[in-house]
């Protein structure tokens, strides 16, 4: 057996030892608890930007669905008074509002007697670009073909234009440098990227029909396969793409 000394520094090192296990299992469960209120806190936070991310979408949401209330509200305030609506446009739950602020003059209708004549103006000889000769063949009155020239011409001018398909074919020469053996040539454009493909100026006569005039794909399509004399059919496919 040991000494009072020794007996009593076992006694007081189990104590020790026991309080030093109880501290330990009391910072595993502080640890423990501290990890799960950060999860909790992680998750909360990310709840709040989902949150706030969903409530900045509704705003959006609200602003866009507003913008499109006025819209249809002014649509259905239209009519001949505020706007170039036609009185048979005029919806059905509106008047119809004939609009004549014009004086009765007591004049006849249509042109009036010195009224200036608004026409196209006779070309300048340097403008013409193409000539074409009216030579009559025989007599109208007794079928004559023995006729004389009098050196009298009477011109008349015609302003017009014509639409003329051109079938290009773009050629891209490729060369090899002497130098290091590479073989290259020009950059395709994007616009050519297919091996045969319609134009830009198709493309933009297209467009401008769609967006401009408002004019329906079937109509396009016709109308380009009118213009060119059949040469080019466009699909109505090929249209929605290209828009």
């Amino acid at each position: 057996m040991g000494t009072n000394y020794e007996k009593a520094f076992y006694r007081d090192y189990e104590q020790l030892f026991q309080k030093n296990e109880k501290q330990a299992s009391e910072l595993r469960t502080l640890k423990y608890n501290y990890n799960l209120i950060s999860r909790k806190n992680e998750t909360l936070e990310k709840q709040k930007q989902e949150l706030a991310e969903q409530n900045s979408a509704k705003d959006v949401l609200i602003i866009d669905l507003t913008k499109e209330v006025e819209r249809l509200k002014s649509l259905l305030n239209i009519d001949g008074t505020n706007s170039g609506l036609s009185t048979s446009s005029t919806p059905i739950n509106k008047e119809k509002v004939i609009p004549n602020s014009r004086e009765k003059m007591g004049k006849k209708i249509g042109g009036q007697f010195g009224h200036a004549k608004k026409k196209l103006e006779r070309f300048a000889d340097s403008e013409v670009d193409t000539y074409v000769e009216h030579v009559p063949e025989e007599c109208p009155e007794c079928q004559c073909t023995d006729l004389d020239d009098t050196g009298e011409v009477i011109e008349k001018d015609c302003l017009d234009y014509k639409i003329v398909v051109e079938k290009i074919r773009h050629r891209f020469r490729v060369k090899r440098c002497h130098q290091c053996g590479k073989e290259f040539h020009e950059r395709i454009p994007d616009d050519l990227k297919e091996e045969n493909q319609y134009g830009i100026q198709v493309q933009a006569t297209a467009l401008t029909f769609m967006n401009q005039g408002n004019v329906s794909l079937n109509k396009v399509r016709k109308m380009i396969n009118g213009f060119t004399g059949g040469e080019m059919q466009l699909s109505e496919g090929y249209l929605c793409k290209l828009q």
